[in-house]
């Protein structure tokens, strides 16, 4: 409430934003809009510019956080098509709503596409139609910015602001196989990774394109491999120090075992789950503040 105003005592109040999968992509150029704006939107649209994109808001964030992020895409994108993709975060979603997949998608999930008719009364298989579609039309959707290629053009976008604080979170659900020396899915996978994860998991030479892929993004949570989830390439970045978390730059923590739904309570339990949010918040609490700011 009143992001960006100030309180009585004439504090900015500030927030902090969380995002898992894509969703983490989504706080971190919030952050950099909110702090340097957009030239090109400011042209297009001159005094009608949002303040979105108006930037010079740095100190309206506190803290980013990303859970099982793709900040350099996902090698997934190589190795299933369009459709298998589509369909696979889809079954996801089904699953951690825990409904049938005969449900209508728009009474437990909101894509928020109505403008090209996806809305309550969506199927599963019109919800996968109309996806395809939109992932169809050229590269300005999230299936392109998903793909190692998209999320480099992507991350040019996006800036570190100096004094947010940028924190990372990634999930570990392969091992190696003793018989091939590549990552296979753990037996405590959700089913609908398995196929994704084994496929991610051997994946270590692009015949796509001219980005290059190696051994180290065999190692994934399901949808992404763990060397994309704990930073972006070219970001600046440390190993999370308790004793030394530093703003303007990432503080990337220990993998944690688990896929990619582990983290938003799929497969654990409400305890665990909490256990988890509640020291992330009490972390994130901890640090030192500036009195004319109140932190929301």
């Amino acid at each position: 409430q009143n992001w960006g105003g100030k309180t009585k005592r004439g504090q900015r109040i500030k927030i902090n934003v969380i995002g898992h999968s894509f969703g983490g992509e989504t706080v971190r150029l919030l952050a950099s809009l909110m702090a340097y704006g957009d030239e090109a939107e400011k042209a297009a649209t001159g005094k009608d510019t949002s303040e979105l994109f108006t930037g010079g808001k740095a100190d309206w964030i506190n803290s980013v956080t990303t859970l099982c992020s793709p900040h350099n895409g996902s090698t997934l994108f190589y190795v299933v098509d369009q459709g298998k993709l589509v369909n696979t975060v889809l079954g996801l979603v089904y699953a951690a709503s825990g409904v049938a997949k005969t449900a209508q998608i728009g009474d437990f999930y909101d894509f928020r596409l109505e403008q090209f008719g996806l809305n309550g009364a969506s199927t599963e298989s019109q919800a996968e139609s109309i996806i395809n579609t939109v992932f169809s039309e050229g590269t300005d959707n999230a299936a392109y910015d998903l793909s190692p290629d998209g999320a480099q053009e992507l991350n040019k976008k996006i800036k570190l602001v100096d004094g947010v604080y940028y924190f990372s979170y990634s999930y570990l659900t392969t091992e190696t196989s003793a018989l091939t020396g590549k990552q296979i899915p753990k037996s405590s996978t959700l089913p609908v990774l398995i196929i994704p994860a084994t496929l991610m998991g051997r994946y270590s030479t692009n015949t796509k394109t001219d980005f290059k892929i190696d051994e180290t993004w065999l190692p994934n949570d399901g949808l992404v491999n763990v060397v994309s989830a704990r930073y972006p390439i070219g970001d600046e970045y440390q190993e999370y120090d308790a004793e030394n978390i530093v703003k303007g730059k990432w503080n990337v923590m220990p993998t944690l075992p688990g896929d990619h739904g582990t983290v938003i309570g799929m497969n654990v339990g409400a305890e665990e789950t909490h256990s988890f949010y509640d020291t992330l918040f009490k972390m994130i609490d901890s640090q030192p503040r500036d009195k004319k700011y109140y932190i929301f």
